[in-house]
């Protein structure tokens, strides 16, 4: 796993999705935002990015499907849980 964890992020509008690698020593209160950063920088600014982003699980066979991840776990946390797997569907909100 190297230490990051793939995600298939989905835009809030539903029509993007994009894969993004992420650390796993980072909170989800400090990956969400920088990876509605990266968003907006690949959308061209069509996805306008938010400091206070958070991330949604979406896969219906993980631990929390259409929860939104509490922001002060690990990823790593979330992972050894088996709330998040490489390719796990989140949805920034």
């Amino acid at each position: 796993m190297n230490g990051k964890v793939l995600l298939s992020v989905q835009l809030p509008s539903g029509t993007q999705r994009f894969e993004v690698r992420a650390p796993l020593d980072m909170t989800v209160d400090e990956a969400a935002p920088l990876i509605s950063q990266l968003l907006s920088s690949q959308t061209h600014g069509l996805y306008e990015a938010r400091s206070d982003a958070g991330l949604m699980a979406l896969d219906a066979g993980c631990a929390m499907p259409g929860e939104q991840l509490n922001p002060n776990e690990t990823l790593f946390a979330l992972v050894e849980h088996g709330v998040l797997v490489d390719g796990s569907r989140v949805a920034v909100v």
